[in-house]
């Protein structure tokens, strides 16, 4: 080959190879900025998703305590019924035993 065409074909291939060089690093470049916007994208949902759990687990919380108090009022109840029947039995038993 003569040396203009020799360089002629180095230089067309340094160029094309910098091209290429050049659209990677766009591509590349892209890229990061694409996950970083993901990534924000995503911690934005994250912290949402934890809102909404954390104002689900508040309200399981509020009916849990409601359910705890309304059985502390049954177990009263149930204990008052009991007391008043195991006193019953004891006035009727005296009551028998004086007849």
């Amino acid at each position: 080959m003569e040396p203009t065409v020799e360089t002629h074909t180095t230089l067309f291939t340094t160029r094309q190879q910098k091209m290429e060089e050049t659209k990677l690093s766009l591509l590349h470049k892209r890229m990061h900025r694409a996950v970083v916007k993901y990534f924000r994208q995503r911690s934005l949902y994250s912290l949402a998703e934890l809102a909404r759990f954390q104002n689900l687990s508040n309200e399981n919380n509020q009916k849990i305590k409601t359910i705890q108090e309304e059985l502390s009022e049954a177990i009263q109840r149930i204990s008052a019924f009991l007391q008043s029947v195991a006193d019953d039995s004891t006035t009727v038993t005296v009551i028998m035993l004086r007849q």
